[in-house]
This record gives C-alpha cells, sequence and structure tokens, in this order.
C-alpha cells in the first residue's frame, strides 16, 4: 500500500503567504476517503511540505510533528507514502513519508498518524493563487490480509 507522486510548486503571492501563513497553501494532494494528504504551507520565512489529518498542533508555539521536509518553490519533489495497516500496541494506523527534492534534499521515513482508508480517489488543488505540477503519480494497493488485523 503505497503512493508515489512528484510535485513543484510557486506562489504567485509570496509576500501575502508568508505575512498571513494560516490562510495559504499549495500542492494540496488528498487520497482516499479520510482525511490523510499532503500540502505545502508557507512559514514566516519558507515552506514546509506537511502531512494533515490525524493530528494537528494545538497551537501556533507548539511543533507541528506532521511536517516532512522544508520545500521550495520550483523545485521537483519525489514523494513516498508508504502505508503500514498493521495494528500495533499503541492502537494507531501509521504511514511512512520520504521526500526527495531535485536539489539534493532529503527526507527519509518520517512516520506520522494516518487513517486506514483505501487509496480510492485522489484530490489536487491550490487553496492560494499559484501553480502546482504534479507527475509520476503511481499508486500500489494489496487487499487486506490476517496481518492487518
Amino acid at each position: 500500500r503505497q503512493l508515489k507522486y512528484r510535485f513543484r510548486f510557486t506562489d504567485s503571492n509570496p509576500e501575502a503567504s508568508h505575512e498571513d501563513p494560516d490562510e495559504h497553501a499549495f500542492a494540496y494532494f488528498s487520497m482516499g476517503g479520510g482525511p490523510d494528504g499532503l500540502s505545502v504551507f508557507p512559514t514566516a520565512t519558507g515552506y514546509e511540505l506537511t502531512w494533515f489529518g490525524c493530528y494537528e498542533p494545538h497551537d501556533e508555539e507548539e511543533d507541528n510533528d506532521n511536517v516532512i521536509m522544508s520545500v521550495a518553490p520550483g523545485t521537483w519533489y519525489d514523494v513516498t507514502v508508504t502505508f503500514d495497516w498493521t495494528i500495533d500496541d499503541s492502537d494507531e494506523n501509521w504511514a511512512f513519508v520520504t521526500c526527495e527534492g531535485d536539489d539534493g534534499t532529503i527526507e527519509r521515513k518520517k512516520r506520522v498518524l494516518s487513517s486506514r482508508q483505501p487509496l480510492t480517489a485522489m484530490r489536487l488543488y491550490n487553496y492560494s493563487p499559484s501553480v502546482a505540477h504534479y507527475s509520476n503519480v503511481d499508486v500500489k494497493y494489496s487487499p487486506h490480509t490476517s496481518r492487518d488485523g
């Protein structure tokens, strides 16, 4: 159960994005019927590829455990999300996200909480004036097994 895709984004108005980051997002990629997905969110000084859905920080001072890595406009990134549907002692479902940029930046196997939804649909869009490019979308799915719980 794995999803791979490639993306890059632009920000048509970086001043506005960095001034009010909560109102902007780019390269939104949502999958399945659940809340899981990835998006680029601006910060005061840059941009972060972030997993969203199962966990949100309670306030602005709290670190967001779902930040995958810092990203930059105009750079292509390869993203791999591997879903682990096995049941562990925590009773949580996990996904592992790897992101590698053409500029040499990489984050390997960042663990994030995930819902247990089949990859039945994808949604691609932006929350802000910008352009996002996607390519090489690859979805691998396997049937439910006894190991899945």
